[in-house]
């Protein structure tokens, strides 16, 4: 399933994504969640993700931001600057240069990416399990999670395990 939806997200021409990008950032930047938070942990996204980035900028002076490390194989949260380069992490991701160590820092609001969403919320990710372990402390168990991806990650159905997180709410800019 992954790769048939890496493959269907391929396919789509840099117009398409540039156009379903700006919907889901239009999107997030109305969405009530989003508008009441006052901190929030997004991504860095990679080529096959939609971009998110212009909400670096826009939200920089309002919300404290937030992006996640990955650390001796775990995820936590960091905050980040807009204004300030992000270093190359784990799997090539884009993130804040920051001490190795540390606590998460909270969040109220989590803006996740996925390879694919059902329309109960489920989610499937890259298949190593860093935002369900991530999800499954304390400190981020409550918070609304929004599940970002283009119209075509949207799917019938996605299997689900019992330790999987489901979304609060999904934004594909349809």
């Amino acid at each position: 399933m992954r790769r048939t939806v890496r493959q269907t997200i391929l396919q789509l021409t840099d117009a398409e994504r540039q156009a379903q990008s700006q919907a889901i950032v239009s999107a997030l930047a109305s969405h009530p969640f989003c508008q009441q938070a006052r901190s929030v942990l997004l991504f860095h996204p990679l080529p096959d993700e939609p971009d998110i980035t212009p909400l670096f900028r826009m939200w920089q002076d309002e919300k404290q931001l937030l992006l996640p490390v990955i650390r001796e194989g775990e995820m936590w949260a960091r905050p980040f600057d807009a204004r300030v380069p992000l270093t190359v992490g784990a799997f090539s991701i884009q993130e804040p240069a920051c001490p190795d160590h540390g606590a998460d820092v909270a969040a109220d609001l989590v803006i996740v990416p996925g390879r694919a969403f059902d329309k109960l919320g489920n989610r499937m990710g890259r298949g190593k399990g860093f935002y369900d372990r991530f999800f499954a402390r304390a400190l981020w168990q409550n918070v609304p999670k929004i599940g970002v991806g283009y119209p075509c990650q949207l799917l019938s159905h996605v299997p689900a395990e019992p330790f999987d997180v489901r979304m609060t709410c999904l934004v594909t800019g349809l």
